[in-house]
């Protein structure tokens, strides 16, 4: 990694806490450290969510 760049990934777990229908590119609400996040689960790639499961999120976008 270039010395003026830093790290390109904050990883967090959370809990699904709503999940549409899955397609394509699912929405899903995380609780990550007790706050509700908005995301997008990439369906071919993780498989489909549900309500309860334990995730990993790129929560580094969200926190700049």
């Amino acid at each position: 990694m270039p010395p003026w760049a830093g790290p390109m990934l904050k990883l967090r777990r959370g809990v699904v806490r709503t999940a549409e229908a899955p397609t394509a590119w699912q929405h899903i609400e995380v609780d990550v450290d007790g706050e509700i996040r908005s995301a997008r689960a990439d369906t071919h790639l993780v498989g489909p969510c549900h309500v309860g499961d334990e995730v990993v999120v790129n929560t580094e976008a969200r926190d700049l």
